[in-house]
């Protein structure tokens, strides 16, 4: 739930922009103040961050527990990550964020994928190098549901933290 934490903030923060940037009138923000809106926005950039991190340990954790036990790896990969599951998580949070939901479910969806895809061949015991190339690169106006997601990567399949060396 960790990762879907760090998605459901980094969209609202994309949701709070928006209306920042007048670009969206029929929201529950609209009438709250634009300071605190600002700062509202920028505690859920620090909150995005930091869910991402644990979401991050939480993904380390199952990398371990697929090395020692391929039992207990393949009941979690059958109840946590059934695709039932999975879409009824996704479908609650982009129900309960302020912004578009299909393009919330869809983009949420996506970046799942890549966290999901990455694990998977993490515990094939393949390296794709070129997803740790792309994942420290940082792209300018990247969105903050992008960076989430190479926080992740970063940490999981790259073995890195953000800003410091191996561990």
């Amino acid at each position: 739930d960790e990762t879907l934490s760090a998605f459901a903030a980094a969209v609202e923060v994309k949701h709070i922009t928006e209306v920042l940037a007048n670009e969206v009138q029929d929201t529950p923000y609209i009438n709250v103040d634009r300071d605190l809106l600002a700062l509202i926005r920028n505690e859920l950039v620090a909150i995005a961050m930091d869910e991402s991190n644990h979401s991050a340990l939480a993904w380390r954790t199952l990398k371990w527990v697929c090395s020692v036990d391929s039992n207990v790896c393949e009941a979690v990969q059958t109840d946590v990550f059934a695709e039932s599951n999975l879409k009824m998580r996704l479908n609650q949070r982009a129900d309960r964020s302020f912004g578009e939901m299909s393009w919330v479910l869809h983009s949420m969806r996506g970046e799942w994928k890549k966290i999901f895809n990455a694990h998977q061949l993490t515990n094939s015991g393949l390296k794709d190098e070129s997803l740790c190339k792309d994942v420290v690169q940082t792209g300018e106006g990247e969105s903050l549901l992008t960076s989430v997601t190479k926080n992740i990567l970063r940490q999981v399949s790259c073995n890195k933290e953000k800003g410091s060396g191996e561990f």
